[in-house]
């Protein structure tokens, strides 16, 4: 339920307003798309791969037009993987991921097209821990694609947090080589493991040799004619690390930082072993995936407010500011799910008017409409929610003003700025929040009220939120 009140009055005067004037919005439902099918990537890697219990060896296809992960896989015990993907272009890359190997990995350029399996994408992991491509890759079944390109339109995916995991620092001997290739095995865990929307994307290193290196033209692998617009997708988090230690096991740390701020989110700290590094590895991953959805303490919603009142004998103008803090309530402990709730004070400042027919009769007196507003955010369908608005009383009211003419006798109650327009509303962001954007417009009888501006809606990470 909205904790807007007076919703029912509010809709009720907009409702009698607009019957009254020209206002009214409509929007078409979106037309419906047909699904589309996905394709497979199917392969081996041969050669010498690390005992089940001390190194892993991974697959990822890598999005070549957004840098983003599109599927996972840890090899078999007999070498086999197999990828499942959306049509498009992809780099398909193996990483080796245990102690004592130098981090090996390579990358192979594939498209895919709907429905069809693209087999043979096959690796040879060497002794030496370094890792290369096999020469044998083929179309195993039709149809055959003629044309498999991605292309993208820069919009923002509202409710997915995007992520990346970066190269751990520090590691030396043994370990320098799980330094540069543990964000591999990271994140083939982390890809089905979080509880909110994310989508894990290619990490600094990697984004280069994307971009610089993947060529798409022609190939065993990749069909003819394949064109790939680059649209990279930028991380919301990063997964920061360092190892450090040497012989049979090193420490570890990591960080998740919000790259819009740089602040550290969290952080923690463990141990890897080389006898079971791969199951301290995905403890490791489990820590990760609970603080990649981790919601903040608090939201601070800040509104900026640009109102504007004509008529016929005057025009105001004003400014309405406003900040207040969303705590979170519930959420653990069994606990109903997390929301947020806020209310404030509200009051339209700076305001100036200008006399349309005299600049003798200047306006004094002047009364700011003031009241409060409230604010639910709520995380729905991986989305953070924000149902928003103000009391009716400071809905309905204007600033008001005396006109004041030389030998003239006063008039009262002259319009200022007012909310009136601006409808009580949820809209959704990211869980990292966003701008909102806030505006609008009334016009009745030639009086028009105007209002543009913005909510900003920003987490708070620290405990002691205000």
């Amino acid at each position: 339920m909205s904790p807007v009140l007076g919703r029912t009055r509010l809709a009720a005067l907009a409702a009698a307003i607009a019957s009254a004037s020209a206002l009214g919005t409509g929007a078409a439902p979106a037309a419906a798309q047909a699904p589309v099918n996905p394709g497979e990537i199917t392969g081996k890697v041969t050669g010498s791969r690390p005992a089940p219990s001390k190194g892993v060896v991974v697959v990822r296809a890598m999005n070549a037009a957004t840098g983003a992960i599109a599927d996972v896989a840890t090899v078999s015990r007999r070498g086999t993987y197999t990828l499942v993907v959306p049509p498009g272009a992809y780099g398909v890359r193996a990483t080796i991921v245990a102690p004592g190997r130098r981090g090996g990995d390579a990358t192979i350029p594939v498209t895919v097209a709907e429905n069809q399996k693209r087999a043979g994408v096959t690796f040879r992991a060497q002794s030496s821990g370094t890792i290369a491509r096999a020469a044998k890759a083929r179309a195993a079944s039709q149809p055959t694609a003629t044309r498999a390109y991605v292309s993208t339109d820069g919009s923002e995916v509202a409710g997915v947090t995007a992520y990346s995991v970066e190269p751990l620092k520090g590691a030396r001997g043994d370990w320098a080589g799980v330094g540069k290739a543990l964000p591999a095995f990271l994140q083939t865990e982390l890809h089905d493991a979080t509880s909110c929307p994310t989508v894990g994307i290619v990490n600094a290193s990697e984004r280069r040799y994307v971009e610089r290196s993947l060529k798409f033209r022609t190939g065993r692998v990749v069909s003819r004619g394949t064109r790939v617009q680059r649209n990279l997708i930028v991380a919301d988090l990063a997964v920061n690390g360092s190892l450090s230690g040497s012989g049979s096991r090193a420490s570890a740390s990591f960080a998740v930082i919000d790259k819009r701020t740089g602040k550290v989110l969290d952080s923690f700290e463990g141990t890897l072993r080389k006898s079971r590094f791969s199951s301290d590895t995905r403890r490791f991953a489990k820590l990760i995936a609970e603080r990649l959805c981790r919601t903040p303490p608090a939201y601070e919603l800040t509104l900026s407010v640009n109102g504007k009142v004509d008529v016929q004998s005057h025009t105001a103008t004003g400014r309405l500011d406003a900040v207040m803090t969303a705590k979170q309530t519930g959420g653990t402990g069994g606990q109903p799910d997390a929301t947020w709730r806020a209310d404030g004070k509200l009051a339209w400042s700076q305001i100036a008017y200008q006399n349309k027919t005299s600049d003798k009769c200047p306006y004094i007196n002047v009364v700011p409409a003031a009241g409060t507003w409230v604010a639910l955010l709520a995380v729905i369908n991986g989305q953070l929610t924000v149902d928003w608005g103000t009391s009716a009383e400071f809905y309905v009211a204007f600033t008001t003003a005396t006109l004041q003419c030389p030998g003239q006798a006063p008039v009262t109650n002259q319009p200022g700025p007012a909310f009136t327009g601006i409808l009580p509303n949820a809209q959704r962001l990211p869980l990292t929040g966003g701008v909102l954007a806030v505006s609008g417009a009334l016009n009745v009888g030639g009086q028009a009220v105007n209002n543009t501006g913005t909510l900003t809606v920003k987490p708070v990470w620290s405990t002691d939120a205000p």
